[in-house]
């Protein structure tokens, strides 16, 4: 019996089961460091780490293994652990037919990469939750995200999923080993293709540009549909065709939506600094809006959207002087030092979506709380709704406000009643859960964006926060024989990926750019140097993802990426750096 690959209808379904169970004895996933993992530490489900121990018992006792890979500020990732992952039901069946592992992306990105595009294979799409089952040798056969505990419209759900898969694998072994020799057949074959003989056509740039701009929303800025992702590569190529400095595609330039790169970039800006997407309170932008007003967002912040947007928005104050871009990127970095940054200098990973139970519940007023947070000023009460489109009975759900920007361009309204909102939410609202991982590869692509602005802004606490997360990654992430490291995880060291390697060269290239102090420099090139050392395969005419020689032996595949997505790919950040 073929298994069929699940609907996406089944990743978009939620819905909320009251099934928790007590807390039992801790699993193998107590010893581990990762705050994802920790929080799944006290399921009934007998976890394992990914590893030797989990791949050896899968093989011994011939049970199918299940991959779930998240990370800690992944609202839906809750979701599913509180729906089934807490189930005592569901975990008895975990535990009885498969082998359940549990990888944090964030800590283990070359196994994320290379399930998430079988996944993708398998359905078109991916997303976190990742949901992966794999035979004992780590073939994926069936793929997908979310899935419901119980049955919903029609789909089934995960319990009910697992019975048919554990079923299947015990009667029909053969056609599940040929199905998934076949999906890692063209694993393999679609994550190695090689550039090689591609021309390198200036008439290119012009061709992306027209491409993009057809896709930007000519009315809210952004690329695409609900939901909306700030994308910041891509605005930060538009940007250079804005700047004049690409070769071709100058900003004069007209495209389908009747606009230029240079509204359709500045648009786009505006539109999200003045939607829910961005913190108007706290400052830092929020992962992605879920409708295409950039109005409300999905709540969790990343370290990787905010040190880019930052970046983004200080090249669009040079370019344009206008001082709302200022105002936006000065507000998004101190938030990152506020609240991103540790002690010992580096920073973290990022913040929840959820807190008290509710996502986006730290960032979302009721009335009431705007008037207790103003001392019940009536003008000061009418000044800040009109400015933030506050009303009485919510602009969102449950009565409650996202604060939105009815004049994107001034601070028009406010006045000092932000501080006051700031000190108010801090006083009354719990924070969101924080994950402190210091991950090379974001702190390089803070460090960089840090170093850029205390030069564009003349302001030394940027500069002196990019020096001292250089310092730590300096002396920390360094392993045997000069290998960089992308994380430390409790007593293991993980060595570093295309992405640290490169965006830590570029970090090193800006911070010599700012300070003039040549070390930065030598470093950049030793880095430089060791990245094509151990990922530069000659032969494809390629940079991998993984180390060429040396890697994880039980990944199915290297890859080479050559797409920038949430962050720039460690292709085009290695020729940058290079």
């Amino acid at each position: 019996m073929k298994c069929l690959m699940p609907s996406l209808a089944i990743l978009a379904l939620c819905q909320m089961a009251g099934n928790a169970m007590e807390k039992q004895h801790s699993n193998r996933l107590a010893a581990e460091s990762s705050p994802y993992l920790l929080q799944h530490a006290d399921n009934p489900v007998d976890w394992y780490p990914w590893g030797q121990e989990a791949f050896e018992t899968a093989r011994r006792l011939d049970k199918p293994i299940f991959l779930s890979i998240g990370y800690s500020a992944c609202h839906w990732c809750h979701v599913m652990e509180h729906e089934s992952f807490e189930d005592a039901g569901i975990a008895a069946v975990l535990n009885r037919d498969f082998i359940a592992i549990k990888v944090d992306r964030e800590e283990r990105p070359d196994v994320d990469a290379v399930y998430m595009k079988a996944v993708q294979l398998m359905i078109g799409g991916g997303g976190w939750p990742l949901s992966v089952f794999l035979t004992p040798t780590l073939k994926p056969f069936f793929g997908g995200t979310y899935c419901p505990a119980r049955a919903s419209l029609g789909q089934p759900g995960f319990k009910d999923l697992l019975i048919h898969l554990a079923k299947a694998y015990k009667s029909d072994k053969a056609q599940i080993g040929k199905d998934a020799d076949g999906v890692a057949s063209r694993l393999t074959q679609w994550t190695n293709q090689s550039p090689r003989g591609n021309s390198l056509d200036p008439l290119a740039v012009s061709a992306a540009a027209a491409s993009i701009a057809s896709g930007l929303d000519p009315v809210n800025g952004g690329y695409g549909g609900a939901p909306k992702f700030p994308q910041p590569s891509i605005l930060e190529f538009m940007l250079s065709v804005t700047a004049g400095l690409s070769p071709v595609a100058p900003a004069s330039r007209t495209f389908s939506s009747g606009k230029n790169a240079a509204e359709l970039v500045l648009l786009t800006l505006d539109k999200m600094a003045a939607g829910g997407i961005y913190d108007q309170i706290g400052g830092g932008f929020h992962r992605y809006s879920t409708d295409e007003r950039w109005f409300a967002p999905h709540f969790e912040k990343m370290l990787y959207d905010n040190a880019q947007l930052a970046r983004l928005y200080t090249a669009a104050w040079q370019l344009t002087g206008r001082a709302r871009y200022r105002e936006i990127a000065r507000e998004t970095l101190d938030y990152i030092l506020r609240e991103m940054t540790s002690p010992e200098g580096g920073f973290y990973s990022s913040q929840d979506a959820d807190s008290e139970g509710r996502e986006g519940r730290f960032y979302a007023w009721e009335w009431k709380d705007i008037v207790s947070a103003l001392d019940g000023d009536e003008r000061a009460v009418t000044a800040v709704a009109n400015a933030l489109a506050l009303t009485k009975s919510g602009n969102w759900e449950d009565g409650l406000n996202i604060l939105t920007r009815v004049d994107s361009t001034a601070d028009r309204g406010l006045g000092g009643a932000r501080g006051k909102l700031f000190d108010w939410r801090a006083r009354n609202r719990v924070a969101p859960a924080r994950d402190e991982k210091i991950l090379t590869d974001w702190n390089a692509l803070t460090i960089e964006t840090l170093a850029y602005a205390g030069a564009a802004f003349k302001e030394p606490r940027y500069t002196q926060a990019a020096v001292a997360a250089a310092g730590r990654i300096a002396t920390e992430r360094y392993g045997d024989d000069g290998v960089l490291l992308h994380a430390l995880a409790g007593g293991r060291k993980v060595p570093g990926f295309l992405e640290d390697y490169a965006f830590w060269a570029n970090a090193l290239i800006g911070l010599y750019e700012t300070t003039l102090d040549i070390s930065y420099l030598e470093s950049a090139r030793a880095v430089a140097g060791k990245t094509l050392e151990l990922f530069y395969d000659q032969q494809a005419g390629a940079f991998y993802s993984f180390p060429v020689k040396g890697g994880d032996a039980d990944l199915l595949t290297n890859v080479i990426e050559v797409h920038d997505g949430v962050v720039p790919s460690g292709v085009s950040s290695a020729v940058t750096a290079l």
